[in-house]
């Protein structure tokens, strides 16, 4: 979450991955490669790229490829970097725990419920607004480790103004919430209108927390967590 003169970062969960996170760092890698090759001097997108693969209302029928496109696209250098760290933090548990197979279909189906959602509620009356990125996706992921690991411990750093600054541990289960409570705020308030794909995000999240659900895998006890 970031304001003018305020920030809340995740940059750790202590909860390391069962397993090497294959899958996420292919992610990031492809990720990053992609925004390297669509991007202007690395610091935005290219207009030509992203009228050419991301989505918007009047290309849902017309070229569905580009709902899977879109997931690979990024605005700017902070866009990518912050949906990476977040891919990173989320990610590597979930892959450990679901395994690759089932993290990679997680991980589109999550990309896609976003963008459908964010068809239904903004793109249809918003129909020249182009929609991109993996947010979506992190999301549903970050729905996925709310579900398996609740309890887990976030190292959040926090800035608010120039005196209020240091590092905070939280629980995974409240993190999460206020990520939803503000997406959901936010886009109940600006319905499209602030740049951000809010409910682009609440649509991964409702479609990875589902997935979790519907795959039943082991879920982290409190004292699991705390060891």
């Amino acid at each position: 979450l970031f304001g003018e003169f305020s920030m809340l970062l995740p940059y750790r969960a202590k909860n390391p991955p069962d397993s090497f996170p294959y899958v996420t760092v292919a992610l990031i890698a492809i990720n990053t490669i992609v925004y390297c090759l669509t991007s202007e001097y690395f610091l935005g997108i290219r207009e030509d790229a992203l009228r050419a693969l991301a989505t918007s209302h009047a290309t849902v029928v017309s070229q569905p490829w580009r709902l899977l496109t879109a997931l690979f696209l990024h605005a700017d250098l902070f866009h990518l970097a912050g949906n990476m760290l977040a891919l990173w933090l989320f990610g590597a548990p979930v892959e450990g725990r679901l395994r690759a197979p089932k993290f990679t279909a997680l991980y589109f189906i999550a990309g896609l419920g976003g963008h459908l959602l964010h068809e239904v509620v903004v793109g249809i009356f918003r129909p020249e607004q182009f929609s991109l990125g993996a947010s979506g996706a992190i999301m549903g992921v970050a729905g996925a480790y709310l579900y398996m690991f609740p309890y887990s411990t976030i190292c959040v750093f926090y800035w608010f103004g120039l005196l209020w600054r240091g590092v905070w541990e939280w629980q995974a289960r409240w993190l999460v919430a206020l990520y939803v409570g503000s997406d959901l705020v936010q886009g109940v308030l600006f319905r499209g209108f602030s740049g951000v794909g809010h409910f682009a995000h609440l649509g991964g999240f409702a479609a990875g927390l589902l997935f979790a659900f519907a795959l039943r895998p082991k879920r982290d006890t409190e004292e699991i967590s705390a060891v």
